[in-house]
This record gives structure tokens, C-alpha cells and sequence, in this order.
């Protein structure tokens, strides 16, 4: 899932911003994403499994959620001009369409602030049907 997200982000017009292959790591105790404003980190899925159906004959039907989180910060004063058109997109990638049998798509968009920097994390979570 990470490696489809990647190279989805690779066909966006990303203006100021720079994508990253590297994991969104704290190093000195500051986080990555921090240090290199602008620039996207992708981390790696995290998987969670969600019981449906359970019956008295043991037969059992669940929903594997798969959630990946994507990273970037830029100084919170003056926000790139296509910042807004760039989440838009990103948030778009839950769409991809080379990840199949999906039951759900999801997306979720959080914005911090880290003193003057603006932290925009979105987490993209897939569920299929087990």
C-alpha cells in the first residue's frame, strides 16, 4: 500500500513540495517531517483486524483495515499557493485504483500546530473482506 501511495504522489504536480522515500523517523528528538518542511513522508501501513460476522459454527467474516499515513509541514505564515490543491489530491489517493477489492475507502486530514510550522498528517485506510 505504501509503494502505491508513493508512486501516486510521484504523477502529482507538486509544485514547492518534495516527495521523500524515506519513513517519517524522529532523529534528536525532532520529527523528520519537522526538519524538512515541504517535504512528503509516507509512513508504513499499519493493519488492524474489525470481526463482522461471527457465527456458532465458527465460521467468521471480517474486515482487514489497512491505514497509511502521509507527512508534511510548511511554515504556517505563508502557505504555498497550491497548499489547499495539494491535500485535495493527496486525499485523493485513497482512490488509487491499483489497490483492489476494497470494501472502504477513507480518509482523514489533520492540521497541528508545531509552534510556527503547520503539520498536515492524512491517514488513507483501505478495508477489505476476509
Amino acid at each position: 500500500m505504501r509503494t502505491e501511495i508513493l508512486d501516486y504522489i510521484e504523477t502529482l504536480d507538486l509544485g514547492t513540495y518534495t516527495k521523500s522515500d524515506k519513513l517519517p523517523y524522529t532523529t534528536s528528538g525532532q520529527s523528520l517531517y519537522l526538519a524538512n518542511m515541504k517535504t512528503i513522508y509516507v509512513d508504513q501501513p499499519t493493519y488492524v483486524e474489525d470481526p463482522i460476522v461471527n457465527t456458532l459454527d465458527n465460521v467468521s467474516i471480517s474486515g482487514r483495515i489497512s491505514s497509511v499515513t502521509i507527512y508534511f509541514s510548511q511554515d504556517a505564515k505563508s502557505l504555498p499557493a497550491n497548499y489547499g490543491t495539494l491535500v485535495t489530491a493527496l486525499k485523493n489517493a485513497k482512490n488509487i485504483t491499483t489497490l483492489t477489492n476494497i470494501h472502504r475507502r477513507e480518509c482523514d486530514v489533520t492540521q497541528t500546530y508545531n509552534n510556527d510550522v503547520l503539520v498536515t498528517e492524512i491517514v488513507i485506510r483501505l478495508t477489505t473482506i476476509q
